[in-house]
């Protein structure tokens, strides 16, 4: 799997895995012009934060991991880059420092 978001050119262009079988200079604006109708994005905590018996745990139960996610604006893009990109770690990292959990009652 490649990470398209940060991958040079060359890298792309070079890349076999075409699951998805994006057509390049298409755009896409409905799901069901995909190949499979969805895309799932897949990730963990990173390299080396997870155990293999943690990988099998959350797979079993994937359903109740899974996160919707529909694009409304531009917003939403450097939702996605913050979340995924490299060069945003600092950032990433900050954003996650002011999550609050709110039980519920507690509003």
């Amino acid at each position: 799997m490649l990470n398209v978001r940060e991958a040079t050119t060359h890298q792309q262009m070079e890349n076999k895995d075409k699951i998805l079988c994006l057509q390049e200079d298409k755009i896409y604006d409905n799901i069901k012009s995909l190949r499979y109708g969805h895309l799932m994005i897949m990730t963990d905590q990173g390299l080396g934060t997870s155990t293999s018996k943690e990988d099998k745990e959350y797979f079993i139960d994937l359903d109740k991991h899974k996160k919707y996610f529909v694009w409304v604006d531009e917003k939403d893009g450097d939702a996605i880059e913050l979340a995924f990109s490299r060069k945003k770690i600092e950032a990433r990292k900050n954003w996650l420092r002011q999550f609050e959990v709110v039980r519920p009652g507690e509003q």
